[in-house]
């Protein structure tokens, strides 16, 4: 017969140092599981991250484009925002654990992770905020180079962003009776809105200019316009779908129970790495030649009388040698 003898310090789980009164515990628990879940989402993403990151350098590298280097400062400047937004979460884990540990035990030192784990809140809130910011500059540049740099574009979605920024400074803000003095969702909510208005403005001027390549040029040229505008959607689609349903879980994180807990944990590792991989998927698809609109030899005959055709600016975000058609 095997007799199994345990340690004398396994058996202190019984004793009643231990028992903790679950409505004090509930907080924690759902902090912790909004942190793991938000750390094993943004830690997937971010290996697909990677790959679209180096596909989307080398892209960069082989294609002679107007304004490379800024794009890859851009570029790089998102990977690294992206690569602290994999790591931070991983930190407020480790803290979050241990401040269940610390509940559990009745610890002395749970203020001081209670601290530690605001500021790295704190912290957080400051990285995305820049994330926000650089990734909404370069779709803004992007519908700046699409519209034929048309500076008076740019002015509604120039405020909106600076808004944005304004929203996610009071945000971090309480009162003196500890309430936050504006909505979490409020910087969300603009964020959203800036980017449909970038959607929508940039793919409705390719639509536009689709319509006239058609009328002159024939069906042909139109489909190019489509592969086109099906890029600029399906990114955008991407980056406010995350955004929707990262809104959607803060209403609901009013709630202790555990799966407002994750869900709010899944959507936030969500929104954390495509705020970078939206752009850089576009970025890589450029590099495939997916965005290109070719200019043929002879369309010379099917101009009407009179008319003239030059190419200018492409649909491409930053690569002004492509042609668009500009019908005068």
């Amino acid at each position: 017969m095997i007799t199994v003898t345990f340690p004398a310090h396994f058996l202190l789980i019984t004793t009643m140092d231990y028992v903790v009164d679950p409505a004090e515990f509930a907080v924690p628990w759902a902090i912790m599981l909004d942190a793991i879940s938000l750390t094993c989402t943004s830690l997937v993403l971010y290996g697909l991250y990677i790959v679209l990151f180096f596909f989307a350098i080398r892209a960069l590298m082989q294609r002679d484009l107007p304004r490379r280097r800024a794009l890859l400062i851009t570029t790089s400047v998102m990977f690294f925002l992206g690569t602290c937004g994999a790591v931070g979460p991983v930190v407020m884990t480790s803290v979050t654990v241990r401040i269940v540990n610390g509940v559990v035990q009745r610890s002395s030192d749970l203020p001081r992770l209670v601290e530690i784990l605001n500021i790295l809140q704190l912290l957080d809130v400051v990285r995305s905020s820049m994330n926000n910011v650089v990734t909404d500059l370069l779709f803004l540049y992007r519908c700046y180079i699409i519209w034929g740099s048309k500076r008076k574009v740019l002015i509604l979605p120039a405020l909106c962003i600076l808004a944005t920024v304004v929203l996610n400074v009071l945000v971090c803000l309480k009162n003196p009776q500890g309430a936050y003095l504006i909505d979490t969702k409020a910087p969300f909510i603009m964020t959203l809105g800036t980017n449909l208005l970038l959607m929508f403005l940039t793919a409705g001027r390719i639509w536009y200019k689709g319509r006239e390549v058609h009328t002159i040029l024939g069906p042909a040229f139109r489909k190019k316009y489509n592969s086109a505008l099906a890029l600029i959607l399906e990114s955008g689609a991407l980056y406010c779908f995350s955004l929707v349903v990262w809104v959607a879980s803060l209403t609901t994180l009013n709630s202790t129970g555990e799966f407002a807990a994750v869900f709010a944990g899944v959507t936030g590792g969500l929104v954390i790495q495509i705020v970078n991989i939206a752009p850089t998927l576009i970025l890589v698809r450029v590099g495939m030649g997916q965005d290109r609109i070719q200019a043929t030899t002879a369309v010379s005959d099917r101009l009407p009388s009179g008319g003239s055709i030059r190419f200018r600016v492409p649909v491409n975000l930053e690569d002004e040698s492509y042609p668009v058609v500009d019908i005068k």
